[in-house]
């Protein structure tokens, strides 16, 4: 399949050292990443380790793949939700037209394949930095000339700046170490066209006592080594700094819980500041 044509060569390192990233055509200042975020991502013949470390056995290991791939077993690791987190998600993907779509890494069960339906002949590309993962997507998705799968780090991603007009992320960011999700959300606005929208399906972090006191999150915790630390962070307000940072204004234009509380569906939607301003 030919390469898309949203795709560019990764910006290099000069120019994020200079705070720039280079598109065709344009150049748009962005905040210097904090310290922890400036230092490479240790890897393993291409696969970070942190990921090799505490998923392997879920996402490298051929039986794991085979076992979690399966809708019946997502429903069940996620309380019962999986339905109505997926239908919801995809609601908010087609109440205006999605556009240039990314889904930002392979996901088990039957979303990525539902998803591709509900973009009908819209660009659907999904990037993974797993090629086991791709290859599975593969499987279930049609891929015909609308679909394009690339290998591709979600912290680093080769998409030129301003050339997506929606990102769908469904329960990814938890799984990231925070400076790796940091870059991850810093690549999400930097690809963003103004006007366009980012998709996050994840966990909520907790509003009231009752969701301090909901024994699923101390077990889920236990289980998701970078879990706590994503739900201490305000997602709201993290993204609104960074949108700022890259000249933008990001608006949470929709959100919606689900499971008593403990996951959320919500719609961000980025303006420039020119847009905002005026």
């Amino acid at each position: 399949m030919e390469r898309p044509r949203t795709l560019a060569a990764p910006y290099s390192k000069q120019d994020a050292a200079d705070g720039h990233l280079s598109s065709a055509g344009s150049t748009r200042p962005l905040q210097p990443a904090p310290s922890p975020a400036t230092t490479p991502i240790a890897t393993r013949n291409g696969v970070p380790e942190y990921l090799i470390r505490h998923y392997g056995w879920a996402y490298l290991s051929p039986r794991g793949m085979r076992f979690f791939d399966r809708p019946a077993i997502i429903n069940l690791i996620l309380f019962g939700q999986y339905r109505v987190l997926k239908e919801e998600t995809l609601h908010c993907l087609t109440r205006e037209a999605p556009g240039e779509t990314l889904q930002l890494a392979s996901v088990y069960g039957d979303f990525s394949t539902r998803m591709q339906q509900a973009l009908d002949s819209q660009h659907f590309h999904l990037v993974d930095v797993l090629p086991g993962q791709l290859k599975l997507s593969r499987t279930k998705i049609n891929a015909d000339k609308d679909v394009y799968f690339s290998q591709m780090d979600a912290a680093s991603l080769a998409y030129r700046n301003d050339s997506l007009d929606t990102i769908v992320v469904f329960f990814l960011l938890h799984e990231l170490p925070p400076e790796v999700r940091e870059r991850t959300l810093n690549e999400c606005l930097r690809i963003l066209k103004p006007g366009g929208r980012l998709l996050i399906t994840e966990f909520a972090s907790p509003t009231g006592s009752f969701s301090y006191l909901d024994p699923r999150r101390p077990l889920l915790a236990r289980a998701e080594p970078w879990l706590q630390g994503f739900l201490d962070e305000d997602l709201n307000q993290r993204l609104e700094q960074m949108a700022a940072t890259q000249g933008g204004n990001l608006i949470r234009s929709h959100q919606r819980l689900f499971g008593c509380g403990l996951y959320q569906v919500s719609v961000f939607k980025l303006e420039s500041q020119a847009v905002h301003e005026s």
